[in-house]
């Protein structure tokens, strides 16, 4: 439509163009110049309102959905740090309490390891009293044995002291007559 316009408009200006050059030349110039600027100025504002629109409304969008999505974002991590928080919060409670749990675990360890050592001394104690027991009744025994034979070598010493020829002999055909007797048969004879 504007195009018709200036088409029918266009010879008009030829004329008058052509016809004086002084004073309407300049205002032929400056017609042509503001009808130059308001069609490149309806061109510009039917492109920018054909596609400045949904690109400008694209652009809104994509603002809109950054801007939502940080808005998220910065929510998620409120939550997190106040997450945080309540962790850091019942952190201090929990370390005294594992280490409240150590302290408990290391006594119950304490008296276990007291118990138990205290079980073990006295399987030792019992050991060594058997042990002693075992020894003194072995030294008993060896002593017995030895005074025993003591005894039986100083009978023997008092025996051949006190005993002469004639009382040998006689002790010797006692025993010889006693064998006869027992088995009744003769003895050989001895030398």
């Amino acid at each position: 439509m504007i195009l018709w316009g200036w088409a029918a408009f266009r010879p008009a200006l030829a004329a008058e163009d052509h016809g004086e050059h002084g004073h309407g030349g300049a205002a032929s110039e400056l017609l042509w110049k503001s009808l130059n600027f308001a069609l490149i100025a309806a061109g510009i504002g039917y492109l920018l309102y054909k596609k400045g629109g949904p690109f400008f409304r694209a652009q809104r969008e994509s603002i809109r959905k950054d801007i939502e999505e940080a808005h998220r974002l910065r929510q998620e991590a409120d939550e997190r740090a106040a997450e945080m928080e309540r962790r850091l919060a019942g952190l201090e409670t929990e370390i005294e309490s594992l280490r409240r749990q150590a302290s408990e675990e290391m006594a119950a360890e304490n008296e276990r390891l007291k118990k138990q050592t205290e079980a073990a001394l006295e399987k030792i104690r019992r050991q060594a009293e058997q042990e002693i027991e075992g020894a003194a009744k072995a030294a008993r025994h060896e002593v017995r044995s030895f005074a025993a034979g003591l005894a039986a070598e100083l009978a023997a010493r008092q025996l051949r002291a006190s005993l002469d020829e004639a009382a040998d002999d006689a002790l010797v055909g006692s025993f010889l007559e006693e064998m006869k007797k027992s088995r009744g048969s003769a003895p050989k004879e001895l030398n």
